[in-house]
């Protein structure tokens, strides 16, 4: 601010905050250059997201960058948020609209957003189901948090069983060791019911994606209770082959550089880490 950038803190946390409101914070992370370009994905504004400092060895990250009309989602996400941390209510978007024109293609993407306001319906959350339901071929996801209820466990057991080639990428070295634990207790059931999990070895693997051969998803959202119900989240829906194997080939790149996890050193795991993650587990929620 003293430099002459205006700041908004959404939903600031203070002494006399309800408990229950500590948990709706804004994860999305969105760029909006003249309204005509936007960025969004897994990074945030800090030194480790550009391995410009090591805190957890290699950091590895998602982003997506798009041009023209697809930026007006972005920039109707950002001013809503903006507006309700009290700054310049009731804007005027249309003077934010994008003016550059931009070669045409016939690329089919949808700016997505989701919140606790919508509870108890989960838009993002229904298109994570959809992916998941539509997938014929594989179903790839990369996620730094592996925290899922029992239905959505379900539902990727259910494609795995069927022929789908289902992966999930999470990290080796984690930056929160409790989420971690969870993490590691959640592969038990995907494991047994024929999903492969890789842990990226060389450091901590924030992205955030889900696709199948058709379509996907590139944006903040974890694959954890926080993201689909308490927290405020952002993301690209996109169709298209061309952009879907460039997202795959990254995937594979990826995962050349991961270990996969094995359902045998899961089950041998010490009777004392079982029972941490058992409690652990108890509290999913609130972690």
């Amino acid at each position: 601010e003293e430099n002459g950038i205006e700041v908004a803190i959404f939903n600031p946390i203070h002494k006399h905050t309800d408990r229950l409101y500590l948990n709706y914070r804004s994860h999305q992370k969105i760029i909006v250059v003249d309204g005509d370009i936007a960025y969004t994905g897994g990074i945030n504004l800090a030194d480790e997201y550009a391995n410009l400092v090591d805190r957890f060895g290699v950091w590895k990250d998602t982003a997506v960058r798009v041009k023209g009309e697809a930026t007006w989602g972005f920039t109707v996400i950002f001013f809503q948020m903006w507006e309700l941390c009290g700054k310049t209510p009731k804007l005027d978007y249309n003077i934010y609209r994008p003016r550059k024109k931009f070669e045409q293609n016939d690329v089919f993407c949808h700016v997505i957003s989701d919140g606790p306001a919508n509870n108890p319906e989960n838009p993002i959350e229904s298109l994570y189901r959809q992916i998941i339901y539509n997938a014929k071929e594989y179903l790839y996801i990369a996620t730094p948090y592996l925290v899922i209820e029992d239905d959505l466990k379900e539902s990727l057991v259910t494609a795995a069983k069927s022929g789908i080639d289902v992966r999930i990428i999470t990290p080796y070295i984690p930056d929160k060791k409790n989420v971690k634990l969870l993490t590691e207790y959640n592969y038990g059931p995907l494991l047994e019911g024929g999903v492969k999990i890789l842990e990226y070895k060389p450091g901590f693997i924030h992205s955030k994606m889900i696709i199948n051969e058709e379509c996907g998803v590139v944006g903040t959202i974890n694959m954890d209770y926080r993201s689909f119900y308490l927290h405020y989240e952002c993301g690209l829906f996109m169709c298209d082959k061309d952009i879907i194997n460039r997202i795959y080939d990254d995937f594979i790149t990826t995962m050349e550089v991961s270990v996969e996890v094995d359902y045998e050193d899961w089950k041998n795991r010490s009777w004392l880490l079982k029972s941490y993650q058992y409690v652990l587990n108890l509290f999913s929620t609130l972690i």
